[in-house]
This record gives C-alpha cells, structure tokens and sequence, in this order.
C-alpha cells in the first residue's frame, strides 16, 4: 500500500480491501452464484447497500464495481474472525 492509501479512513481502507481483493480475483469469481464473502466490518454492508449516501467518486466507483458480482456479505464478529487477532497485535 502506498503512502496516499495508508492514509485512507478505516472504512475507506476496509472497502478499498474488498474492492482490491476482488479485482485482483476477477477472472475466477465471475459468473461465481454461490460466492460469500465474509467481513468483520458491519459498515461495508451499509455503503454497498447506500451507495446514494457516500460522497467520495473513488469509493462510489469501487462500490459500482464490487456489486458487479453476485455474492452474499456475512458479517463475522472480530472476536469470532481467526485472522483479525493476528492482525491486531
């Protein structure tokens, strides 16, 4: 991560994660039916569901493009998600 994205807002940083990841995974997750993708961040349900409330055009671009998939988002309490422990230490 560059320096200007080190900056980004937790949420912004969360939702650019998810928009990275599924970039970067395009080629197998297209036309996937069944695909689940699991956070621990409740927030990204909300702007993906709101995209109407988020004023930045970077993040109304990513959501637009993280919705051209078709997937079910799960929310997973941190305490609950293996790798956040780690990742917090």
């Amino acid at each position: 991560m560059n320096e200007h994205k080190a900056r980004f807002s937790q949420p912004k940083r969360e939702l650019y994660g998810l928009f990275h990841a599924l970039k970067a995974s395009q080629y197998w997750l297209r036309g996937c039916r069944n695909l689940i993708i699991e956070v621990d961040a409740k927030y990204i349900k909300g702007m993906l569901e709101h995209p109407d409330k988020v004023p930045n055009a970077a993040i109304n671009r990513w959501i637009e493009y993280i919705l051209q998939f078709m997937f079910k988002l799960v929310h997973v309490p941190g305490r609950i998600h293996g790798p956040n422990g780690m990742s917090r230490r």
